[in-house]
């Protein structure tokens, strides 16, 4: 397996130890997709474990659980895109704390009807490089005004410049108005020279024949924003 770039496993309900040796033949993988299964996660490797090509990888289910258990053993050092199916608050934040500094892109992807909360953020705000946010929302999942208002509060990711929203995206008039609130604070604080605080350039809405639903007037307010 050790020519193996690309590793996908969903709905796996190997031992962590056994999913460890399965990574550790795989040294020179580019892209990962973990979806274990929930389980005992209690289960601690005895060494360290390092992927230098890993660029792009999605923790699913509970893959921020067995992460959480491995926090300290592993090593992602060229790791930019992050994907992310949900956000348990009690791992979220260890799980990613070795390797938050290189990621650039977080792709949220909440399924199966959830909303995405204050939070959830607070569990991702060691994300502190992210240039571009985007957001896959699933299954009826939404997003949450909070979630919008407490990055603003929060100056939570600083340099992002780009959010993108796939389509089906459902934004009620409050999560817009949030939104647009959060965009209005990025560009003012943007304009001091002494922040390190980036404008927020592009908000995208991506179309297709199963488009989600936003206020009509929503664009035209961001098209006048950034």
């Amino acid at each position: 397996m050790s020519s193996i770039t690309d590793l996908r496993l969903f709905m796996v309900e190997l031992p962590p130890k056994v999913l460890w040796g399965i990574l550790q033949s795989c040294p020179f993988l580019t892209r990962s997709r973990l979806q274990p299964v929930d389980g005992d996660f209690s289960w601690r490797p005895v060494g360290e474990l390092s992927f230098p090509l890993l660029k792009d990888m999605g923790l699913y289910g509970w893959g921020d659980a067995l992460f959480s258990s491995w926090s300290g053993f592993l090593k992602l050092p060229s790791l930019e895109v992050l994907r992310l199916d949900r956000v348990h608050r009690d791992y979220s934040a260890s799980a990613i704390a070795g390797f938050a500094a290189t990621v650039t892109t977080l792709m949220l992807l909440p399924e199966f009807a959830l909303s995405l909360g204050a939070d959830d953020l607070d569990c991702l705000v060691n994300l502190t490089n992210l240039t571009a946010v985007e957001f896959e929302m699933l299954n009826g999942s939404q997003i949450s005004p909070d979630f919008f208002s407490q990055w603003c509060r929060q100056q939570a990711w600083p340099h992002v410049v780009t959010i993108t929203f796939k389509p089906g995206a459902v934004l009620s008039d409050e999560a817009a108005e949030a939104l647009l609130d959060l965009v209005r604070t990025r560009r003012h604080a943007a304009s001091d020279p002494n922040t390190e605080i980036c404008q927020i350039k592009s908000v995208t809405f991506e179309k297709s024949e199963e488009s989600g639903l936003i206020p009509f007037w929503l664009l035209d307010q961001l098209a006048a924003l950034v």
